[in-house]
């Protein structure tokens, strides 16, 4: 079979028979498929459409940065988490210019007792053990009722000084809504 992406391909999906599709027939799949799929107003259509994008090469490539833009933010986070694990030139120029903060989460209330966020383990950061694993940890800051603005600022510079602090996938911010949270976001 020839490179032409626009052949269709083992994957794909071919109406008709045992025949081949006709001059003006449909082929389901493809990164035509996806294409469409992506102006479906679903998010998760868009997904499913993403996941299979790779395997188109550059033009999958191409679609998923695209993707980095879509109106839906599940669609972004699952965008951003399939080419994060990628090193084409390409991808790491769009990486670095897509503000990923802008994927950030919540918690649902007060969950006092969390010990996942983002589907990583939270590690309260000590500056005194650093970064051990940024990778898969969310690492978190907190300010107690009665801290003060210092402590918690030299807890956030602390962390930022580290070695692996540029490699951390996430953070969690344990703020009570006290005199260090009024004074620093005020």
């Amino acid at each position: 079979m020839t490179n032409n992406q626009n052949q269709p391909r083992d994957y794909d999906a071919v109406l008709g028979g045992q025949s081949p599709p006709p001059i003006d027939g449909l082929v389901l799949g493809g990164i035509e498929g996806i294409k469409r799929c992506l102006s479906n107003p679903v998010a998760n259509v868009r997904i499913a459409a993403l996941g299979e994008a790779l395997k188109y090469g550059d033009a999958g490539l191409d679609v998923l940065i695209q993707a980095l833009q879509d109106k839906s933010r599940l669609v972004q986070r699952f965008a951003y988490r399939v080419l994060k694990q990628r090193t084409e030139p390409q991808v790491l120029q769009a990486l670095q210019i897509y503000k990923s903060w802008n994927l950030e989460e919540r918690f649902n209330k007060y969950p006092m007792d969390a010990s996942a966020f983002l589907n990583r383990q939270i590690v309260d950061f000590d500056p005194n053990v650093g970064i051990a694993e940024p990778i898969n940890n969310a690492y978190a800051l907190r300010c107690e009722y009665d801290d003060n603005e210092e402590n918690f600022s030299n807890q956030l510079s602390r962390l930022v000084q580290q070695p692996n602090a540029d490699k951390l996938e996430a953070l969690v911010f344990g703020l009570w809504p006290s005199q260090c949270v009024r004074k620093l976001f005020v």
